[in-house]
This record gives C-alpha cells, structure tokens and sequence, in this order.
C-alpha cells in the first residue's frame, strides 16, 4: 500500500503524473424547477406556455381541466458560473369553484407566473386577491412574476405599464407585459423567473399564515368534479 502522503486529490496527482493531462470536468447536474401559472381562466397561460415551449400560437380556445405539464431545458448565467435547469410547467385550470386541485397543484412548487389579462380589470384583482394568498399560505413567497398578457390588444400601453410598475415595486418581484400571440416578452419571462429561482435555491420560502377569500357558492356538479379532478392529481 501506498498512500499519498502530500495530500494530492485526484487531479493533482493526475497532472503530476501527465503534466499534459487534464482531469474530466464534472457533468452539470441540472436543477429541477416546479413553476406554476396561475390566474383566472381565459388569461392566456396555455398559450404562453405554448409560444415558449414549441414557439406555437393558436386562436383557438380551450379551456384546461385540472393541470397540464410540459418541460423545457434552459441554460441560466454566463460561463463560468451557469447553471442548467429544467423547468416542469405546470398550466392550471383558473375557473373559480376548483380550489381542490388548484391547491394540490401548487404545493411542492418553485416558482410562479401570475398571470393576468390587460384587457380584464378583474383578473387582474385576482391576482392580488385570490391566487396570491393561496400560494403564499401553502408554499410560502417563492420567486415569482407578474405578467400581463394580451400587450398586442391594447390601444396603449401607458395605464398598463404603470400599474406593472406598482406591482413590482410593492412585491419586489418582475412585472412584464406579454403577448402570448406574437412572442412578445414571452422567453424572456421564464429566464427571469428562473434566475430568481436559482438565486434563493438555498433558502426555503417560509409558508405565511394567510387565508384565501371564500369562493363564491358553485354548482354542486362543479364541487363533485373538483373533488374527482383532485383525486387523480
């Protein structure tokens, strides 16, 4: 037996040995991320998930039932310090009335969209009112961003961009103004999110003792479809 008595770990032995010689650098592991978007139904996050993970658009509207999941690989930071990370998104039914699968959704989450439509005054109280508080008492204040959809609708900007400004400066998180339909700022709000992920990776959000506003009374068929719909989640 031979031992190393100076101490060397693999690759200094290696370059003593083989100055020329150059040990294998070490494969990245990928970060796994859970990212939600959440909002009230008919907002776009179908679409925007969409035009980001296959660069599609379509008119045609279909409503979600309980969840939807699709992946994307994407590569975060400049060398040296990058860091790979594969996004599982999480599309969530925004009809009111679901509250069981929408919270079995959310748990276990990373990161979340909160989407809105700008041409929708309630949405966007939702937001705020409704899905806000849900995430936060059951998954804590993850990273998170705000997004208004449906840019390409609007006469002008000006009212849109101000509030988008208040969002951001009251929650310390992005606010962006999308366009699922033309691409607008679509890719560039998924970095966003995923650069605030891998910047508090190492520091568990802390769940807050909040309650959701009740939901308003829902036809018994839509609680019994809630109630399947979960089950199978």
């Amino acid at each position: 037996f031979s031992g190393n008595s100076r101490g060397e770990n693999d690759g200094e032995r290696l370059m003593r040995v083989c100055p020329r010689c150059e040990p294998e650098a070490m494969p990245r592991v990928p970060i796994k991320a859970k990212i939600l978007l959440l909002g009230d139904g008919a907002v776009g996050k179908t679409s925007i998930i969409r035009r980001y993970v296959v660069d599609h658009y379509s008119d045609d509207y279909i409503t979600t039932i309980g969840t939807k999941v699709m992946k994307k690989d994407l590569t975060l930071g400049r060398e040296p310090n990058e860091v790979d990370m594969v996004m599982q998104i999480w599309d969530v039914l925004g009809q009111k009335g679901y509250g069981g699968v929408q919270e079995t959704a959310a748990k276990g989450s990373q990161g979340v969209l909160f989407v809105y439509d700008l041409t929708r005054e309630d949405t966007r109280r939702s937001v705020e009112e409704y899905w806000m508080p849900m995430v936060w008492r059951l998954v804590g204040r993850i990273p998170m961003c705000f997004v208004g959809n449906k840019v390409d609708l609007l006469e002008s900007r000006t009212i849109s961009l101000e509030y988008a400004y208040y969002l951001s400066q009251k929650y310390g998180a992005p606010a962006v103004l999308t366009s699922a339909k033309t691409g607008e700022r679509v890719e560039e709000t998924f970095r966003a999110l995923g650069e605030k992920i891998v910047e508090t990776i190492r520091h568990p959000a802390q769940r807050l003792a909040l309650v959701t506003p009740p939901q308003e009374p829902v036809d018994r068929l839509i609680r019994v479809a809630d109630k399947i719909m979960t089950d199978f989640c």
